[in-house]
């Protein structure tokens, strides 16, 4: 969870330690009666599918409880054991307690152990539980199946992890009584793990888009340079060089008006008219009935009728082409 203050820095909350509430029940159930299967002193260990009244009517049961942490723990603790049934019904679409009954088991501090585990033991006579439960149902009149559990209350106090703590920790162990045997489940470890927070005060990491921007600003700058750099050259090309591509330009327009040739050694002795367009020598050949003649090495269009020679030179610079 984090709360932000300001552009630059955010407040978290964070996991600064934590410690778990661990338990496990264990059981034997010794053979106590003459019975045709077992002998009499024989342990019959927790995982049996069912123990009989009539083999094994009492179970010891051996309760251990810790607090595991990384750092340091000192605690003390007691429980209080109940044997707890419970009777429900549907009312309204939803199960409610109809009578609960809790009968002490033992009371008392926990033994400490090794690797600071506390731990206890007790019997249980499960035919006398099932006795005092069928007394209840039959004082009220309500038969109904009972739900029983063994329930040990764990109340601790001490330090953990550098911290104060105190509080109480429930687990409970499913009796199932039939009427001529017992059942407990085989999963009997138990845990609860309490987180401790505080809230530290963190400078922001700057967001993508703020670490990019900067960058897509710099490549936009470089391509505006490039671009103006372009322009920038196209002015510096020589009017000359762009005079040339549009006589091209209509070179390819008046091709149709237009023979490759030479111009005559004897130009010199012919009137010269200089035309100021390609467009308008072709016009004045049209007129003449005449052709146009292009001599690439000189870069010359010229027209011959009549004594006189009308031409047009494409370059800039007016070179001796022969004419005087």
């Amino acid at each position: 969870m984090e709360y932000r203050e300001n552009n630059q820095y955010h407040y978290e909350r964070v996991i600064a330690s934590s410690y778990t509430h661990s338990a496990n029940y264990d059981f034997i159930a010794p053979v106590t009666l003459s019975n045709p299967i077992y002998a009499r002193g024989k342990i019959l260990d927790s995982g049996q599918p069912a123990y009989f009244f009539s083999v094994s009517p009492t179970m010891d049961v051996f309760f251990t409880y810790a607090i595991d942490s990384m750092g340091s723990v000192q605690i003390d603790a007691d429980c209080d054991t109940f044997v707890v049934a419970t009777t429900t019904g549907n009312v309204g679409g939803k199960d409610k307690v109809f009578w609960q009954k809790k009968y002490p088991v033992t009371t008392g501090p926990l033994e400490a152990g090794n690797k600071g585990e506390f731990s206890y033991n007790f019997s249980l006579n499960v035919p006398e539980i099932q006795s005092k439960i069928k007394d209840v149902q039959s004082e009220i009149g309500y038969s109904q199946g009972a739900k029983v559990e063994v329930v040990t209350y764990v109340s601790y106090n001490g330090n953990v992890n550098g911290k104060n703590v105190e509080g109480v920790e429930e687990f409970s162990m499913p009796l199932i009584i039939s009427s001529s045997f017992y059942q407990i489940p085989q999963d009997l470890d138990f845990s609860n793990t309490v987180d401790n927070y505080e809230t530290l005060k963190v400078k922001n990491v700057p967001s993508i888009s703020v670490l990019v921007l900067p960058i897509l600003s710099f490549f936009s700058s470089m391509v505006l340079i490039l671009l103006f750099g372009l322009i920038r050259k196209q002015e510096e090309v020589p009017l000359s060089h762009i005079r040339q591509l549009e006589v091209e330009s209509e070179h390819a327009k008046f091709k149709d008006f237009i023979s490759k040739g030479s111009l005559p050694v004897e130009v010199g002795s012919l009137i010269e008219v200089g035309l100021s367009s390609l467009q308008d020598l072709v016009d004045a050949a049209v007129d003449m009935d005449a052709r146009v003649i292009h001599d690439p090495l000189k870069d010359v269009y010229f027209m011959i009728h009549g004594g006189i020679i009308y031409r047009f030179n494409t370059g800039a610079d007016m070179q001796d082409t022969g004419c005087t």
